[in-house]
């Protein structure tokens, strides 16, 4: 009689800490704090590149700043003198990585910047890194990647190209 007391109680004390577990839980999830959702580790492709030469051997590139991830940090640049695949990400050798503040990303953004409405328009006046000017007559290819905390990229963006020119008529002179 006493082992059959025993185990009722011992049952009941298990299933009172089981539902003061439960009931734990729940109200920490009620207040706003996410106990089992980890950081995204991911990041999405960029959208809507596109790329325009201007006069002066410049070339205007645009696109949407459409990151959420909490861990995005900006957008890495690439530019090369023919077509970039997703397989020149893996070994990008053949890639130029354009940083105009010297780090990466090319260009900081957060995701608190979102804004899928209006394209951000910059304005660059060289080919790589290492401050070589784009040569007039030369269709250069440009793609994006998404950067984020601990060098996390995401997938390329879709390609961009156009023709570097020296004058407003779009010649070489």
């Amino acid at each position: 009689m006493q082992i059959l007391i025993i185990c009722i109680l011992k049952n009941k004390l298990q299933f009172v800490s089981l539902f003061l577990l439960i009931l734990f839980l729940f109200s920490v999830t009620q207040c706003g704090m996410t106990i089992f959702s980890p950081k995204e580790k991911s990041l999405n492709r960029p959208l809507g590149l596109t790329a325009e030469a201007v006069a002066g051997l410049k070339v205007k590139i645009q696109f949407y700043v459409s990151n959420e991830e909490e861990i995005f940090l900006g957008y890495n640049l690439y530019s090369s003198k023919a077509s970039i695949t997703d397989a020149d990400f893996i070994n990008d050798e053949m890639i130029n990585l354009i940083l105009p503040q010297g780090q990466e990303p090319s260009f900081s953004y957060s995701y608190q910047d979102v804004n899928t409405h209006k394209k951000v328009t910059k304005t660059l006046e060289y080919f790589d890194g290492k401050r070589v000017k784009f040569e007039c007559g030369q269709k250069y290819f440009f793609r994006m990647r998404a950067y984020g905390e601990g060098g996390t990229k995401s997938q390329g963006s879709n390609s961009a190209s156009d023709t570097a020119f020296k004058d407003i008529r779009g010649e070489c002179n």
